[in-house]
């Protein structure tokens, strides 16, 4: 029994030093979970702390990045600004400089123009001098072509009407003329032909029938209907054609501008145009005048006569080419066949016909290759030599 309480004690102090081993532990443990949890707060306030330091870092650096973008804004304000003011410079001189180029070159123009306006009114007083001396030429033939009237007496000239006499300078001159000549030649003298003698002492049946033949409204009115019916002729240069549409134009507008005249002429021109090759491209062309349509049309002619000669040569070619080699050549083939059939005609019939010797009746050979015939001439021919 001692022994068992013994035991039993040694079991139950075992027990108790074990328990306060494992106290000792479990106090090790606490203090080591105590040692962590401090570890694990100066882990986290060393976090906070940088977490601190990183935001004021990063707030740092935003705050410098921001003063870096206005800086960098503010200095390319100032470069731009100062672009613009170079720029508005530039420009300014640039503007200068073409107002003075304007300046110069409207002063240029207006010489030109000046001078252009000089020429043209020294043309147009030539042509007015010009036109004046035709029209005092032309009444100086008038008063030369004249007749004069049957005889009659100078101081006792009286029409035979009371009708107004138109009041101008040809009307004038031909009463005066009348008076003055008493002999008259040239056309003047068939027109009075044309008068009745009652009519031919009257100044104004005179008059009308003299503005009848000479005067240009009839005229005009005769180009005019000659130009609607007026066209290119055949064997008519484009040159003559061109010059005979000016001359028609001037005559039937003889009272309307220049330029009027030159359209009028162009458009009459292209209307009459014959080949229709030269008047599409022509009429398609931005032409202004007479004389550059003439001068396009004359290319084009140039032009399809040199591509129709072309053709003219490839036709000539091919035809001269392609006969002999169909032509010749079928009919020499055709020869071949016709040869080739007689030949085999021929051969046909002599193997058909039976050849006979006439003087042995065989068929072996003919007549001419008789073995007998050639004896009988032999024995002729020696019995000659004998003789």
């Amino acid at each position: 029994m001692d022994e068992q309480l013994k035991a039993v004690l040694e079991g139950i102090n075992a027990l108790k030093s074990g328990q306060e081993e494992t106290k000792k532990k479990m106090e090790n443990m606490q203090r080591s979970q105590e040692e962590t949890k401090e570890r694990m707060e100066n882990m986290q306030r060393s976090q906070e702390e940088t977490k601190n330091e990183l935001k004021e870092g990063m707030q740092k650096g935003q705050e410098r990045i921001r003063k870096c973008q206005e800086d960098f804004k503010n200095t390319l304000e100032k470069k731009i600004d100062n672009a613009e003011g170079k720029i508005n410079s530039v420009v300014e001189k640039i503007a200068l400089k073409v107002e003075e180029k304007i300046a110069v070159v409207e002063e240029k123009i207006e010489k030109k123009v000046e001078q252009v306006e000089e020429r043209i009114r020294e043309q147009n007083d030539e042509r007015i001098e010009k036109v004046a001396g035709n029209f005092s030429q032309r009444v100086e033939d008038l008063e030369k072509k004249l007749p004069a009237c049957e005889k009659m007496k100078e101081n006792k000239f009286v029409p035979t009407s009371s009708v107004p006499v138109p009041a101008s300078p040809v009307s004038v001159k031909l009463s005066t003329s009348m008076m003055e000549k008493r002999t008259g030649k040239g056309e003047a003298a068939e027109i009075l032909q044309t008068l009745p003698e009652t009519e031919r002492l009257n100044l104004n049946s005179l008059y009308n029938a003299l503005d009848l033949r000479f005067s240009q409204k009839y005229s005009k009115d005769y180009a005019r209907i000659q130009m609607k019916t007026r066209f290119e002729q055949t064997g008519e240069s484009l040159q003559e054609y061109a010059s005979e549409a000016e001359r028609l134009t001037n005559l039937a507008f003889s009272d309307h501008p220049a330029t009027v005249r030159e359209a009028i002429s162009l458009q009459y021109f292209v209307d009459g145009l014959k080949d229709g090759e030269i008047q599409k491209p022509v009429r398609m062309a931005v032409v202004q005048d007479l004389k550059s349509a003439l001068l396009y049309a004359l290319k084009l002619e140039a032009a399809t006569k040199g591509s129709r000669r072309d053709r003219q040569s490839i036709r000539g070619a091919r035809v001269t080419a392609d006969e002999p080699c169909e032509s010749r050549l079928l009919k020499e083939i055709e020869k071949l066949k016709e040869d080739m059939q007689t030949i085999k005609a021929g051969i046909s019939n002599q193997e058909k016909r039976n050849f006979k010797c006439w003087r042995r009746g065989g068929t072996v050979h003919l007549r001419r290759n008789c073995p007998r015939a050639r004896k009988e001439e032999n024995t002729v021919s020696s019995s000659k030599q004998e003789n």
